[in-house]
């Protein structure tokens, strides 16, 4: 008996849409990229979605962004996505969460239905082990790109508040045209920047000159040359 996936079937077989059935996708962000990442995942019959985005439709997006349209705007994204997901396949089990997700907000996302796919570290006790294991670092301000930039591997900078935080928060202590990696300001942007972080030599003119500056005396031999010093001091 034919239903809405077996073209779909003939292409991946029985037993991959089985998979995709029986599989959940969590999508942060659902504008320009998200929204047709969800779109691609409904449609090929990925069977449990969880929508996490906050924002709602502007007039702004409709010339771009699959749930945008001149009679959803103003409602919320995820609201409109699961609407739209509904009308497509009416069996498809979505959660959607109207926040985004941060640090203030971690603790409303339970990624036990994840497990093996998105790890949860913020109880770990040594974060440097967890840079050597990493391929990238997505940061905001924190400092721990200065340790990060020893591997030479990929920084991207994820500032979605940079206007706030530059001009009202705090302000900075480093010129940021000297970051080593990009600045992006939006999900949409920060999911496109990371295929293209991994598949780059990230090690780049700016990084070589963030690195000799910064982390020339991280050579493993830093706190005996303190040591030293100390005790030779009379």
């Amino acid at each position: 008996m034919q239903n809405q996936y077996s073209r779909t079937q003939l292409l991946l077989g029985a037993e991959a849409m089985e998979k995709l059935h029986n599989s959940r996708v969590a999508v942060f962000g659902i504008g320009g990229v998200g929204g047709y990442t969800v779109e691609a995942l409904v449609r090929s019959g990925v069977g449990t979605l969880d929508l996490i985005d906050d924002d709602r439709v502007c007039l702004t997006n409709v010339n771009r962004q699959i749930f945008a349209t001149r009679s959803t705007v103003g409602q919320y994204k995820v609201d409109v996505a699961a609407q739209r997901i509904a009308d497509i396949d009416p069996k498809i089990a979505v959660t959607t969460y109207k926040t985004f997700y941060s640090p203030a907000t971690a603790d409303q996302f339970d990624f036990a239905a994840y497990e093996g796919f998105v790890w949860d570290v913020s109880q770990y006790s040594d974060i440097n082990e967890l840079y050597v294991v990493s391929d990238l670092l997505i940061t905001d301000y924190s400092s721990v790109f200065f340790d990060y930039a020893n591997l030479k591997r990929p920084i991207l900078f994820y500032m979605y508040d940079l206007a706030a935080y530059r001009d009202d928060i705090r302000g900075f202590y480093l010129d940021l045209k000297e970051l080593p990696g990009p600045i992006v300001e939006t999900e949409e942007a920060l999911i496109q920047a990371i295929p293209q972080a991994l598949e780059q030599d990230a090690y780049d003119e700016k990084y070589q000159r963030f690195h000799a500056r910064f982390n020339a005396l991280d050579d493993g031999h830093a706190s005996e040359r303190v040591v030293k010093r100390l005790l030779e001091t009379k």
